[in-house]
């Protein structure tokens, strides 16, 4: 699209905006050669960017010391990780930064605590499994690796409860929002995903899921390997709905439990990964949900019928907002306007409407 051309140079001054994400990605390992490389410009840029990216890696490594605290218990653990931070870099004037660090080093150490406290060996009783939530905020993407290896990425605004140590025979979580899976095979112990009315069943495989609490519909797409879809999730040998192959989308209906089996890009799949936001004929309603979760913003769409023939196919990366509002009101016809005052959580309200 010639118009993002156009915001190249807006782009770089807006890099700062999602850098954090970039070195959680390093650290994961989950980082493409693409962001890397920019990762690499934005530390060479100044000292300043150096020290950000020091600091970063630092308070990061904190969670390692959770390894060497297995003698006490968790809450003098947690308590002693926050100290070592809090001394570190109490007298550094990175606070802004230092907000972002804490918000996303929380998932990283709400993992490690959790490791530490379902630790278990063979012996250990089903009771002494715990339940974890994490809850990945509103304009951030994280990820994790669960007990069994099975990794997950979280879009913005996505929570997933799982266990600590799976039982002998299955593997269960459950996901709102969107995330995607890589899940460690297994033959032995099948992985279900519970999504609210539907449930996934997978052996090793890769896809992703869609379970807004705000909508009406629940997507589920296949990149590698094969699925099984149940429309209840108590009686998943019971209730068999349908299996799909790879490159395969199916969108269920909440209400009337019908479902829609469709083919789709692979690379549309690929984008959740690598932090692109794709659009493929998709209604502004669903574009606006869209916008809200990766950038923390409300979103108000005037009530006007002149949407109903709106439709849009579009991919961006790393553009800002207010970049992605303009490339639609230039492309789409599409006209915004910002509240000057933000509501009650924080965030930025846009009003869009058609022109």
């Amino acid at each position: 699209m010639s118009i993002i051309k156009d915001f190249d140079k807006m782009q770089e001054s807006n890099l700062s905006d999602r850098i954090e994400q970039l070195i959680v990605s390093e650290l994961t390992g989950v980082i493409s050669g693409k962001e890397e490389k920019k990762l690499s410009e934005w530390k060479n840029k100044s000292e300043a960017n150096q020290n950000v990216y020091n600091h970063f890696i630092e308070a990061w490594n904190a969670t390692l010391f959770l390894n060497e605290m297995k003698r006490y218990n968790t809450s003098t653990a947690l308590k002693t990780v926050k100290l070592r931070i809090e001394k570190r870099f109490i007298k550094q004037k990175y606070w802004q930064w230092m907000q972002r660090i804490a918000a996303v080093l929380f998932l990283p150490l709400l993992i490690a605590l959790g490791l530490l406290i379902g630790h278990t060996n063979d012996e250990t009783s089903v009771c002494d499994v715990t339940m974890q939530t994490v809850h990945c905020p509103a304009g951030l993407r994280s990820s994790l690796v669960l007990a069994d290896g099975t990794k997950v990425w979280l879009n913005a605004g996505a929570e997933i409860e799982y266990p600590t140590a799976f039982a002998q025979n299955e593997r269960r979580v459950s996901v709102t929002g969107e995330a995607f899976f890589d899940v460690k095979k297994d033959s032995l112990k099948p992985f279900f995903v519970e999504l609210n009315n539907l449930m996934v069943q997978v052996v090793g495989t890769q896809f992703n899921v869609e379970n807004f609490k705000d909508s009406e519909y629940i997507q589920v797409s296949l990149k590698e390997g094969k699925v099984m879809l149940f429309d209840d999730e108590d009686l998943p040998d019971v209730s068999f709905l349908t299996a799909m192959d790879p490159g395969e989308q199916v969108r269920y209906d909440r209400l009337t439990k019908d479902f829609v089996k469709t083919k789709m890009e692979e690379e549309n799949i690929d984008s959740r990964i690598s932090g692109y936001l794709v659009f493929n004929d998709a209604p502004i309603h669903k574009v606006a949900r869209e916008l809200e979760y990766w950038y923390n913003v409300k979103i108000m769409i005037t009530e006007d019928r002149k949407w109903e023939d709106f439709l849009l196919t579009a991919s961006f990366e790393n553009e800002s907002l207010s970049q992605v509002l303009e490339i639609l009101k230039y492309a789409d016809n599409i006209g915004y306007k910002i509240d000057k005052k933000r509501n009650k959580n924080g965030q930025q309200v846009i009003n869009m409407y058609v022109k």
